[in-house]
């Protein structure tokens, strides 16, 4: 199954004759959290504490924890309170629909009050987080964007963060793309069942047998007709 954007060269070679064509397959997005995608080069933030292993990347673990339990499941800021922000942009643009935010649990840093901005200039606010980490759910008509931001504008505490930041795709249909490989010159032959129209696909060449396709060539269809 694709789960990324992905491009194939098709070739086909018939009477000496060969074309080629691009097939490009863009998956479509499922619903649901884009943190099991996220990578660290996806993730940037005004400051993390990466000696305690409280980076960026870890408020997109799928791990809702943190200090007093297990600190390097959240995001942590350097001495930060309002004006601490992460962000996270994707490699090419999405649709989003939701987001949760989860305070860090531990009740001295709390995020009283934020925003949330987008790649198409559009904000909403967000805030106050639940202080013990329980999520807050922000909802919004749905968003095609390539970034997210969330901004912290009050808080209390020495060092605001997040356990975690749920970004949710909305689901995405996505139509089907058709490579295409014509023929225009006339080919002249004797009827031979022997005859192979061979095509492949990266390199490899396939063949169909009951609907499926397998490694190996395809039997020329012949059509015979009367000449006048």
């Amino acid at each position: 199954m694709l789960t990324a954007p992905t491009k194939s060269t098709i070739s086909g070679s018939y009477g000496g004759v060969t074309q080629t064509a691009t097939l490009d397959i863009t998956p479509p997005v499922a619903p649901g959290d884009l943190g099991p995608f996220v990578t660290s080069a996806n993730v940037t933030v005004s400051s993390q504490n990466i000696a305690t292993g409280q980076q960026g990347i870890k408020a997109f673990d799928g791990i809702i924890d943190g200090s007093p339990g297990d600190p390097t499941k959240e995001w942590a800021t350097l001495g930060q309170l309002a004006g601490a922000w992460i962000q996270l942009t994707g490699s090419r643009p999405g649709t989003i629909s939701k987001v949760i935010l989860n305070d860090r649990p531990n009740l001295q840093d709390n995020v009283l009050s934020g925003a949330l901005s987008f790649s198409d200039g559009s904000s909403v606010p967000a805030g106050p987080l639940p202080n013990d980490g329980t999520g807050l759910l922000v909802t919004f008509p749905p968003k095609t964007v390539t970034w997210v931001r969330f901004t912290v504008t009050s808080a209390v505490g020495s060092n605001i963060g997040l356990a975690e930041f749920q970004v949710f795709a909305a689901s995405t249909a996505v139509s089907p793309r058709v490579a295409v490989l014509t023929f225009t010159q006339t080919q002249q032959f004797q009827a031979d069942f022997a005859s192979k129209i061979v095509w492949s696909v990266d390199g490899i060449v396939p063949t169909v047998a009951n609907g499926k396709v397998f490694v190996g060539t395809q039997n020329a269809l012949i059509v015979y007709g009367l000449l006048p």
